[in-house]
């Protein structure tokens, strides 16, 4: 469940091509009921996304079944000019700060609202960021923090949750880490290029770890670029 329309940089595809039964976007909203006085300009408002996560979730939960419930929030994205839902603006958000104070309540408040009934008896809860913010108005102030090191957020809740087994992990580790969570254990403490960060073992990782991996990320490729240059051109030829 997200607010964003599917067809946005191939997202519908990408999550029913990774098996999602149900995939619910801007177009899916409007076909249930709600208006474009319910939306900003990305799609709809994430007062009303956790309104139906909630109901999803009840259901879910009812049914018995083993589900996954994924849920991407939109209000703090930029670029454009932020558009309050009725939730923050009752709370008195006046700029982009509040509002991702406010945007946090609200996840706050799912979890409670899991923990509040009951469910984390058996449904593990990950909150992940989705990146760091992009150009918005509080850059300047982000630029004179003491330290401007900035880290992805994460959270993992859960009844029986493991302990963590060191302070870093990268994107690369996610995979296995959720796995690990919720009780598919990886072997070794490794899947593809990523190690758990639950696993009992401390994994032997390089002190450099995070800065060789964003070096080899930047690493420049002439077939990629190359690649990327003629995709670039066949897209503005069918233009």
């Amino acid at each position: 469940m997200g607010g964003v329309n599917l067809d946005f940089a191939g997202k519908g595809r990408f999550l029913q091509d990774h098996h999602y039964a149900e995939v619910y976007g801007r177009d899916e909203w409007l076909d249930r009921g709600e208006t474009l006085a319910d939306m900003v300009g990305w799609g709809l408002r994430d007062d009303a996304l956790f309104r139906h996560a909630k109901t999803k979730l009840d259901a879910l939960e009812a049914s018995g079944q083993r589900f996954n419930l994924t849920l991407l929030t939109l209000d703090t994205h930029y670029p454009g000019p932020p558009v309050l839902s009725d939730y923050c603006r009752q709370r008195g958000v006046k700029n982009y700060a509040d509002l991702v104070a406010c945007t946090a309540d609200q996840v706050a408040d799912f979890v409670g609202y899991i923990r509040a009934r009951g469910y984390l008896k058996n449904t593990d809860v990950v909150v992940l960021g989705d990146h760091l913010p992009m150009t918005n108005p509080i850059d300047d102030k982000l630029k004179t923090i003491p330290d401007p090191e900035r880290h992805i957020f994460n959270l993992f809740v859960g009844q029986n949750a493991p302990r963590k087994n060191r302070e870093q992990i990268v994107h690369f580790d996610l995979l296995p880490t959720i796995l690990d969570f919720v009780g598919v254990h990886v072997s070794h403490m490794r899947l593809a290029l990523g190690y758990s960060g639950f696993a009992p073992e401390v994994p032997l990782l390089a002190n450099n770890r995070l800065a060789e991996m964003r070096s080899n990320l930047t690493h420049p490729s002439p077939i990629y670029f190359d690649l990327w240059k003629q995709a670039n051109e066949a897209h503005s030829s069918a233009g």
